[in-house]
């Protein structure tokens, strides 16, 4: 299958973006920004707001531990197989900002090819970082898509 379309997707559009590259969609870069990762942490540390719409969508973890694995990249890290740029807050109060630095060390004992940013003081948004986020975007798709 001819690998050909970049992805850039922020927060749950980041973790279809994960999803896209493990059903092995014609992707030749991604840039994923404040992505979950780990459905379950995730689960654990919301609102209970954002736990009945988990609750609603998927169920509750210790119910449905297989649907939380399918869609939590840390537990299927081998399967990144695309070129991976990644950006996150410090300050994230929607993603934790551990379960994605958990992420890039799995990606990074398993030798996958990507870059982490994590901007300490920013929040789920980057909207701070916004200038910064965006050069660094245009200068990853550049390198990648070139090759």
């Amino acid at each position: 299958m001819p690998r050909c379309s970049p992805s850039l997707r922020f927060s749950r559009g980041g973790l279809m973006t994960y999803l896209a590259i493990r059903k092995k969609m014609s992707l030749r870069a991604a840039v994923v920004m404040s992505g979950p990762t780990d459905l379950v942490d995730l689960y654990h540390k919301r609102t209970e707001i954002m736990k009945g719409i988990l609750d609603r969508l998927v169920g509750h973890p210790s119910k449905n531990a297989d649907e939380y694995i399918k869609r939590s990249p840390i537990e299927w890290a081998d399967d990144i197989n695309v070129p991976l740029l990644i950006f996150h807050g410090g300050k994230d109060e929607m993603v934790p900002s551990q379960q994605v630095r958990d992420f890039v060390r799995k990606l990074d004992e398993l030798n996958k090819d990507y870059r982490y940013v994590e901007y300490p003081d920013s929040d789920h948004s980057l909207r701070d970082k916004f200038d910064e986020v965006r050069t660094r975007i245009v200068d990853f798709f550049n390198e990648q898509l070139k090759q």
